[in-house]
């Protein structure tokens, strides 16, 4: 009985965070060594777009 609650209880949370929204999230850039890093600003709002 006891496996059958921790295997019900895996599951749930599982299928909760599955359903969850990542909000907030940016990607990480790296600008060293980049001959191109002035452009990181107009790049990251055309992805936006």
């Amino acid at each position: 009985m006891k496996k059958l609650t921790i295997s019900s209880v895996i599951v749930v949370s599982i299928l909760l965070t599955a359903c969850a929204e990542v909000t907030g999230w940016s990607p990480t850039v790296d600008p060293y060594n980049d001959r191109n890093a002035y452009r990181i600003p107009q790049d990251t709002t055309e992805c936006k777009q």
